[in-house]
């Protein structure tokens, strides 16, 4: 090889030892920043998480409160002669409750008026005491064998904030569709079992369903999920 050959071959040496330090130095910086971008990424993972965290908490503290509210009321229901706001619907609707067993008079209804649209309207109440309340629920039982002679049969329920009929009907589906062995509502909370023998799990959230059944299944339910 000629002297000017092993000069030049040098020179393209060192400029591809230059080069190659150049590429090595570009790659610390790039590793150093994406060590920042993971770190980063972690801690808005982090914060997300508690976010998401808080955020369930406030709506099932909102949902707790929004069916506290409603710690008084009753609705009710019949089969046939809908019944309408007029000066005689609390004795109306006291003389359909004592059906149940329980004596009601109208006194002990505070306030009494119809909801609903036309043709599917229900009679919404505010009893004045929670004890004579509970007590209309446990007795409500005997309604399933009584027909009234205008208005048919009888149906008694706690109201129900819209968060939690949600929930509800979301378990009442999952319930149908074998998902779940049975869930009901009693004294503003809604309960599960996922089988017979199961846990009975307080429902407060929807992230109490997701955590135990299949999340496929409440989102053909629940498509917003």
């Amino acid at each position: 090889m000629k002297k000017d050959d092993v000069i030049e071959a040098y020179l393209q040496s060192a400029d591809l030892f230059r080069a190659i330090g150049d590429i090595n130095a570009n790659l610390k910086i790039m590793s150093a920043e994406l060590s920042a971008v993971k770190q980063l990424n972690s801690d808005l993972t982090k914060r997300n998480e508690q976010l998401e965290r808080r955020l369930i908490e406030t709506e099932r503290l909102t949902f707790s409160d929004a069916q506290y509210s409603r710690r008084h009321l009753l609705e009710l229901n019949t089969s046939q002669g809908q019944l309408s706001d007029s000066p005689l619907l609390k004795e109306t609707v006291a003389r359909l409750m004592s059906l149940t067993g329980t004596n009601v008079a109208a006194g002990d209804i505070d306030v009494c008026h119809t909801i609903g649209k036309e043709g599917k309207k229900r009679v919404i109440m505010e009893m004045n005491t929670r004890t004579q309340r509970y007590a209309i629920l446990q007795t409500r039982k005997n309604l399933k064998n009584i027909q009234d002679d205008v208005h048919g049969s009888i149906y008694i329920s706690e109201s129900v904030c819209d968060p939690l009929k949600k929930l509800e009907y979301t378990c009442r589906k999952l319930k149908k569709n074998g998902a779940l062995h049975s869930t009901w509502f009693w004294n503003g909370r809604i309960h599960m079992k996922i089988t017979e023998n199961g846990e009975k799990v307080h429902v407060g959230h929807l992230t109490d369903i997701l955590k135990r059944v299949d999340r496929a299944a409440v989102e053909a339910i629940y498509p917003t999920v």
